[in-house]
């Protein structure tokens, strides 16, 4: 998080604070309004106020009836507005109520004169982002507020218009609640709230100065100033109330009326611009930070300027780049060398064949006919019955379903075995004209040659494949990469590979006239939030197929298998009904899911399928069924299963099947003489959608805290599978072709989504898998079937040297395949750039007289690698003591993804450890890392003995840390830092790593080692990446395992301490004594705890500080804490 978005939260927080200290009065009918079961904001208030960190599986989930009984205990309610993602995610993490997606956002965020220009779709559009960012809200989020959507100015004109709108807030934008303005008297709404509550859709009312109606009340005045206007606010109140409200709030009002209607009512006030006698306050979040120039109410209260410290940012930004000065070597990413070297050699040629074609484009006019339909492609998929609003937008989308039945032009995108299958089904309806269009150039001459897309039905069983003539169906093809003339689709089917649905969207937005729907019915997940990034959301409908299909030649589809096609109707569902209609006239059993729950599980069913299967066959190059004579591959597949049912139990999401890995080998059976897509892709030495299947289930993984080794080991296995074969030309020409499940009859979908299932629910599965389940995972030349494991100096020493020897080698192959490959017509994209981390780490520096580049200044948190020699591989380094945790598992992942070859070392250093410490009693579990690192795809582990690291006893030779005893933690340990120093230096010297990989809870041992590094030229990069944390928030260690039980629960105080410290931080407070003491005042609060220290240091030095740096809060500083329970010692720490 940036230094600006912090300061952002921090003001939120203030805002939300001071909210609550009004007084508020409360009706004695309140009773009625309450909800016995309701959770009360006060406690995730109070949880906050010691925690920044917020497990996510404590945190609450603000409902009307939880604002309710907040509101029956006294406890006043904050409310911001939120117009985006970020926005959102900083007012969560602040700790507001409630969240107001306000059409004030016209003005703040469009530059709209007023209000009554915004439109339902642009409310719903920032409405759907601020909901998104509620879905993987900030850590330090006490609860999840509650969202409500303002009804734009002439959208609830007539009940079923305000009802239409509601529903559409909470379908499309994901809302809790609406807000709409007016009473009893004008504008009068109390018909509309009636319906709309009626409809299930909560409302928020709207009295006093409402806005969107401000002119006809003669500008922005206060409103109820006069006896009889006083009147009538609280007759509106009474009768909003009485209608259905659950809130409302009351606008520039005078502070003694805002009080006494407060009084009379029985739900909840808002205020804003109405004293401190309403139940809560509302501000728009850039008045509170001061973002918004133009004009700033009166009754509203800046808490800072950061539109100037934004300005300010911006200019430092535009100075930085004409100077030169940025970016420099620490904001640049690192590539492999190999594929840095087959880069170089097939550039001058690419770069020659784009002029080429592009001057050719250029000639013969397609270009300028496919970029200029831009100026009219561009635009909303609306109603043929209501039109284009003055932006081009629409207030809803109707589709009529009838169009199924009469002529309609249907574009299928991507010319792959299930996109000619569509097409192929679709042109033996006569009703339709099809199109397929593809970029595959084998296709397009061989569908044109033969007049149409070959069917071949196999449906029966494979052999039915061999003896069944082939129907031509009459579907045009169309070269994506000259598209000419006017927009002809009224349906585009999408069917490319989900890294290409970007490209396919811009495609579709070209082809589709002004009411056309697009649909995905691709792998992976993610393509319809994808597609519409590029097309308005009520034009995408989402779908999921288990039709099977393989490209038998170019121009030639088989029908490989039927299965189910469903369509989920969560969105438009006219569209979703014509989408059906469509797809089921040409023969797919195709039925409409309008519950989107239902529809996540079975796409969810699909995506086990998918990570089970595709990834091992395509690292075994085997077709499926032989998955099922491997009991390796067997193994895998029930890790994978386990992984993916746990992150989907996380999400809330019900996997349809009673036994998901039966139902994986169900299907293993019946597609068993098929290859797999990701296979397939792997052969021809092109991208697979291996970060859409497993990857996905990783990134979520991730998200939800769930751990996901093997689906992550999967990942990197294809992904250097194929980088190594992408280099390669091929022969074999097979398209991609999905494994088939059996019809949905036989894969239920559940009806029930109240609460997520528990692991009761779930068939037992086992979560383990066998230390040789790597050896499926081959793919670098580097390393063996399973890592090395490596005992000796000398050992380790040769592994580096055949390092240096095999990139020689590879290096001088790869001219020679380079030079011959001439009959090669593809060119893949790699995907081994690096992705920087959000570590805390300071100052890096190391040199080397012989070698520039090896120059490393490292200032930010992320710094980035050069190759040490040029062509070398690049070594990353993960040294640990064993006994791996998620912790070091981060580590590793980031080395595998960043750096050419991966070695962790496994060693206990007794140099660390004084007598009367745990050196005896460390746990050590080298079987079990060695498994673990295997799953991962490591590709070598040092694992010496203390008599190989110290054959001749303790060193006379060592690395001494000057002042080290100056350190909060050397004067607990002052052997400590000397002892790491020793080691690290000794295992830099063995390895020779390019990069090594230390963690954040460490701190000061990374200060020394960032000392180490620049004061004896090392040439080595660090990395040093966040803390992570158990649930609870408690730091993870190798020695966590040795806490007692009983006291395990109580290891927590030490990042509740940390936690303290930031609050107090946060509230203002910059005196290391003082917030030291606000630590040590939680850890005292804890008997059994020994607190060896509390430290306020500075966070690249980790010299302690007495006074606050006189710079201000632009230097970092590092809270750090230490302290033994039940015998076992535990640090952590926070940096600010």
């Amino acid at each position: 998080m940036s230094v600006v978005q912090r300061g952002l939260q921090v003001l939120l927080r203030h805002a939300a604070s001071a909210s609550t200290s009004a007084t508020v009065l409360r009706s004695p009918c309140v009773a009625r309004c309450l909800s016995s079961t309701c959770t009360s904001l006060s406690a995730s208030s109070a949880s906050s106020a010691s925690s920044p960190y917020v497990p996510a599986n404590q945190r609450t989930v603000v409902t009307i009836p939880s604002i309710h009984a907040a509101y029956a205990q006294g406890t006043p309610l904050s409310m911001i507005t939120a117009y985006d993602y970020t926005s959102a995610r900083l007012a969560a993490g602040a700790g507001v109520d409630m969240l107001l997606v306000g059409d004030s956002l016209g003005q703040v965020m469009l530059g709209y004169d007023s209000t009554t220009q915004v439109t339902m779709h642009e409310m719903v559009h920032h409405c759907a982002a601020v909901t998104r960012a509620l879905d993987g809200a900030p850590q330090q989020a006490p609860h999840r507020p509650l969202v409500i959507c303002d009804l734009p100015f002439g959208s609830y004109t007539r009940p079923d218009a305000a009802v239409d709108n509601g529903v559409r807030c909470v379908k499309e934008g994901r809302a809790d609640a609406v807000k709409l303005e007016g009473g009893v008297h004008a504008p009068a709404v109390i018909d509309q709230v009636t319906s709309l509550v009626a409809a299930g859709v909560p409302v928020m009312g709207h009295i006093g100065l409402t806005p969107q109606t401000a002119s006809a009340m003669g500008g922005y005045h206060v409103q109820g100033r006069s006896e009889a206007a006083a009147l009538k606010l609280l007759e509106d109140a009474m009768f909003l109330q009485e209608a259905g409200c659950f809130a409302i709030v009351l606008e520039m009002v005078p502070g003694k009326i805002a009080e006494h209607i407060t009084q009379q009512l029985s739900i909840p006030t808002i205020g804003i611009g109405a004293g401190a006698g309403s139940s809560g306050q509302v501000l728009v979040f850039h008045d509170v930070v001061g973002m918004f120039d133009k004009f700033v109410p009166k009754f509203s209260k800046q808490y800072a300027q950061a539109g100037a410290i934004i300005a300010d940012a911006l200019r430092s930004f535009h100075a930085d780049v004409q100077a030169g000065a940025f970016p420099t070597k620490e904001h640049t990413f690192l590539i492999k060398s190999a594929v840095l070297s087959s880069f170089r050699e097939k550039a001058p040629s690419v770069a020659a064949s784009a002029v080429e074609r592009a001057r050719a484009a250029v000639n013969n006019g397609s270009m300028g006919h496919g970029h200029g339909a831009g100026k009219q492609g561009r635009r909303s998929y609306h109603s043929s019955t209501r039109g284009l609003d003055s932006r081009g937008s629409s207030s809803s989308a109707t589709v009529d379903a009838d169009l199924a039945h009469e002529d309609l032009n249907v574009a299928v995108i991507g010319g792959g075995a299930m996109g000619s299958l569509l097409a192929a089904r679709l042109g033996e309806t006569l009703a339709h004209r099809v199109f397929l269009v593809t970029s595959w150039q084998d296709q397009i001459h061989a569908i044109e040659r033969q007049g149409g897309v070959q069917l071949v039905d196999g449906t029966a069983s494979p052999a039915a494949a061999t003896h069944t003539d082939p129907v031509t169906s009459r579907a045009i093809v169309l070269n994506a990469e000259t598209l000419s003339g006017p927009p002809m689709a009224d349906v585009a089917i999408v069917m490319t590979k989900s890294a290409t649905t970007p490209q396919a969207a811009r495609v579709a937005r070209r082809l589709l006239r002004p009411n056309g729907v697009v649909v995905t019915l691709q792998n992976g997940v993610g393509n319809h939030q994808a597609l519409s990034r590029e097309l308005p959301h009520h034009a995408v409908v989402a779908g999921v197929t288990t039709d099977g299909a393989r490209i038998e030649r170019p121009g030639r589809v088989v029908h490989t298998g039927r299965g189910d096609t469903l369509i989920a109707g969560g969105g438009d569902v006219h569209a979703a009904q014509l989408v059906t209609a469509l797809l089921s006239s040409a023969g797919f059993a195709c039925k409409q899911i309008d519950d989107q729950r239902a529809m996540n599980s079975v796409v969810w069913g699909k995506l086990l399928i998918n990570c089970a299967i595709n990834p091992i066959t395509a690292i075994m190059d085997v077709p499926n069924g032989q998955l099922l004579e491997s009991s390796e591959a067997l193994s895998i597949i029930e890790d994978v299963v386990a992984e993916v049912m746990a992150v989907a139990e996380r999400k809330g999401i019900v996997i349809p099947f009673e036994d998901p890995l039966d139902q994986v080998h169900t299907v293993l059976r019946n597609t068993a003489p098929n290859f797999s897509s990701m296979l397939a892709d792997v052969r021809r030495g092109v991208a697979t959608e291996i970060d859409y299947i497993n990857g996905h289930v990783v990134k979520e993984g991730k998200a939800m805290r769930v751990r996901t080794p093997m689906n992550a080991s999967l990942l990197h296995g294809v992904k250097a599978l194929s980088n190594a074969k992408a280099t390669a030309a091929s022969t074999v020409a097979l398209e991609p072709v999905m494994p088939q499940m059996p019809p949905l009859g036989h894969m239920p979908i559940p009806t029930v989504f109240q609460q997520a299932p528990t692991a009761a629910d779930r068939p037992p599965l086992s979560s383990s898998a066998p230390a040789t389940a790597a050896s499926a995972l081959a793919g670098d030349a580097a390393s063996a079937s399973s890592p090395l494991v490596l005992h000796t100096i000398e050992q380790m020493r040769a592994f580096r040297t055949h390092l240096h020897h095999q990139s020689n080698s590879n290096s001088t192959n790869s001219n020679s395949t380079n030079s011959n490959s001439t009959n090669s017509n593809s060119t893949t994209n790699s995907n081994s750039n690096s992705t920087s981390s959000n570590s805390n780490s300071g100052n890096s520096n190391s040199s080397n007289s012989s070698n520039s580049n090896s120059n490393h200044n490292s200032t930010t948190t992320a710094a980035t690698t050069t190759n040490p020699i040029h062509g070398e591989r690049v070594v990353g380094f993960v040294p640990t003591m064993g006994c791996l945790h998620q912790g070091h598992l981060g580590l590793v992942e980031q080395s595998l993804q960043e750096c050419d070859t991966t070695v962790v070392s496994v060693f206990v250093n007794a140099l660390q450890f004084a007598a009367h410490e745990d050196l005896d009693t460390y746990p050590r579990t080298l079987e079990e890392d060695v498994a673990v690192l295997s799953r991962m795809g490591v590709h070598a582990i040092f694992a010496p003995s203390t008599r190989v690291m110290y054959p001749h006893g303790p060193p006379n030779a060592r690395v001494v840390i000057e002042n080290a005893t100056r350190l909060a933690e050397g004067q607990s340990r002052p052997h400590f830092f000397d002892g790491v120093a020793t080691v690290v230096a000794k295992l830099f010297n063995i390895v020779r790593p390019a990069v090594a990989y230390f963690g954040q809870k460490d701190a000061q041992q990374c200060a020394t080692i960032r000392s180490l590094v620049r004061d004896l030229n090392f040439d080595v990069d660090l990395r040093v990446l966040p803390t992570a944390r158990e649930p609870d928030g408690l730091a993870m260690s190798s020695r966590n395992v040795r806490l007692p039980p009983e006291l395990r629960p109580k290891a927590v105080a030490l990042s509740q301490s940390l936690s303290a410290a930031r609050q107090a931080y946060e509230r203002g407070e910059r005196s290391p004594p003082r917030l030291k003491q606000e630590a040590l005042a939680v850890l005292r609060q804890v008997p059994e705890l020994a607190v060896h220290y509390v430290d306020v240091a500075d966070a690249t030095t980790m010299e302690p500080l007495v006074d606050w740096p006189i710079e201000g809060d632009s230097q970092r500083v590092c809270i750090s804490v230490a302290a033994t329970l039940g015998g076992v010692r535990l640090i952590d720490n926070i940096v600010l």
